[in-house]
């Protein structure tokens, strides 16, 4: 047999067993209404078109279908979508039926992409919780000095003359800095090789997962651990901080788990509870570049989420300074003046938690939210029955643009949430890191994100820093904000538009943050 018929009979065989796990699923799924083609080889029109107009098919079944389930397909499954009551009662599932886990694994093929060891025992997106949320006032000093000394390296200082920069690469570089401080420490946060390295990885395993969702679950295990060369990154990381988690353990052994002047950072608590394999430089270093990357759909502890949501509400506030910065100043400056810079000042900055909490409504990083995995057949309150082995989401930025849900849905109005602030009860009620069934950037319930917490805080921070020390505008003093870039269920801030920062001019009364 020639090549070139192999080629054919292969080809064949790959297409009509891609037919038959299709057709099989759209039978199974026959009597949930579908957004697009029901036929199974029609339907792959739409998973095309999925890829760039998913906020309109999404915005289109929650229109049709509210409360209740709708379809859409993608290239390698059948999304069902469930909104409103339909979604608050997935949510409450447990999760030997209904799994948001194995949905991230096998949505994002990362089962295939990462070492069983990281995909099966995630102790450490557990220590979030328990140690980083514990530490963060402790830890919030060390913070805020990279995103000082971030700022000063990055933003020029052109007197009354306007320095444009590249909003995300700006953004990013300060975020992954912040956010090394906690990961890794000083110094190796600071140095700019483990910089570029965790932010290529991030790049790179965003490209990932944009390619997994085009591959056939059959062909999965095969081509996923191709898109992704983790060993590459974990080897070139190991010799950053290989020789950090080697001399830690020199004083474990030394002098105990309490050894003196121990590092306070995520690396020396995972090294407190690892056992076995997990010990190893090689493991470590890979949950440390998972923590720079967790992803959007995972986890909102990840630096690649900080960056997106800092350079949307970046935007927002340079297209329209005039409005936004000086409400923004007077509260900042009151607060610190009352309570420094601390983190029980950030719980009191009401409009900046307000502005970035908008700024998230408005421009969701995913397009879904509350993922999950059928693992047993479940037939829900009105008689729709889901086999096992179905994807679920809800659609979050339909959700947030249901006038239902906000007035005046798509429009940006920073002080949305910290207007109808009243009693204590209320303003807890509208914080940024507190999900409902109308928000949906954390997710909601018991897999909200466990790294929100330390998101909204280093997020604040950055955004008061920014707003009393330099005006910002957007190119040609342009009002229009850079469009969002959209892929697939991903909402990315515009990768190439470019922000003007200068030190702030007006010094009646200004504040200087310079200690």
């Amino acid at each position: 047999m020639n090549d070139r018929l192999v080629t054919i009979v292969g080809s064949a065989a790959v297409a009509y067993l891609l037919y038959k796990i299709v057709f099989r699923a759209s039978s199974q799924l026959a009597a949930i209404p579908t957004i697009g083609y029901s036929n199974p080889i029609l339907s792959y029109i739409d998973a095309v078109r999925f890829l760039r107009k998913d906020k309109d098919r999404l915005a289109e079944g929650y229109a049709k279908h509210k409360g209740g389930f709708f379809k859409i397909a993608l290239w390698d499954r059948w999304l069902v979508l469930a909104s409103g009551s339909a979604a608050e009662e997935m949510r409450r599932l447990p999760d030997d039926t209904m799994s948001f886990m194995d949905f991230i694994t096998d949505f994002l093929a990362t089962k295939y992409i990462f070492a069983k060891e990281i995909t099966e025992n995630q102790y450490h997106l557990h220590l979030i919780p328990v140690k980083l949320t514990k530490n963060l006032a402790a830890l919030f000093s060390d913070v805020r000095e990279e995103v000082l000394l971030g700022f000063q390296q990055l933003v020029p200082d052109k007197g009354d003359e306007w320095a444009v920069l590249p909003a995300m690469e700006t953004i990013r570089t300060i975020v992954c800095r912040a956010s090394n401080r906690i990961f890794v420490g000083h110094p190796l946060c600071r140095d700019i090789e483990w910089q570029n390295l965790n932010m290529q990885f991030a790049m790179e395993n965003q490209v990932a997962q944009q390619r997994a969702i085009l591959i056939p679950n059959f062909l999965k295990p095969i081509l996923a651990p191709l898109l992704l060369n983790v060993n590459k990154a974990v080897k070139d990381a190991s010799r950053d901080l290989g020789p950090i988690v080697e001399e830690r353990r020199r004083q474990y052994d030394q002098y105990g788990i309490d050894y003196p002047d121990k590092p306070n950072d995520f690396v020396t608590w995972m090294m407190d509870v690892a056992e076995g394999p997990n010990r190893q430089v090689e493991d470590l270093v890979t949950r440390v570049l998972n923590l720079n990357f967790a992803g959007s759909y995972i986890s909102f502890s990840s630096s690649f989420s900080y960056f997106n949501t800092m350079t949307h509400a970046l935007y927002s506030l340079a297209a329209n300074p005039e409005l936004w910065l000086q409400p923004l100043r007077e509260e900042v400056e009151r607060v610190v003046a009352e309570d420094g810079w601390t983190k029980v000042a950030m719980t009191k900055m009401h409009k900046v938690d307000s502005f970035i909490k908008e700024s998230s409504r408005i421009n969701s990083l995913s397009g879904i939210s509350l993922m999950r995995l059928a693992l047993k057949d479940h037939t829900f309150s009105d008689g729709t029955l889901i086999p096992k082995g179905t994807s679920l989401a809800a659609p979050a930025i339909a959700t947030h643009e249901d006038e239902a849900n906000y007035d005046d849905p798509l429009s940006f109005n920073p002080w949305r949430f910290s207007d109808v602030r009243g009693s204590e009860g209320e303003i807890a009620k509208h914080q940024f890191v507190n999900t409902n069934p109308g928000f949906l950037t954390f997710g909601h319930g018991k897999h909200a994100c466990p790294g929100r917490f330390f998101a909204a805080n280093e997020l604040k921070l950055m955004l008061a820093h920014l707003v009393v020390n330099y005006d910002v505008q957007l190119e040609n003093s342009s009002h229009i904000r850079p469009p969002n870039v959209y892929f697939a269920a991903n909402c990315l801030a515009n990768p190439t538009a470019k922000v003007c920062f200068r030190k702030r001019q007006n010094d009646v009364g200004a504040f200087h943050d310079d200690n």
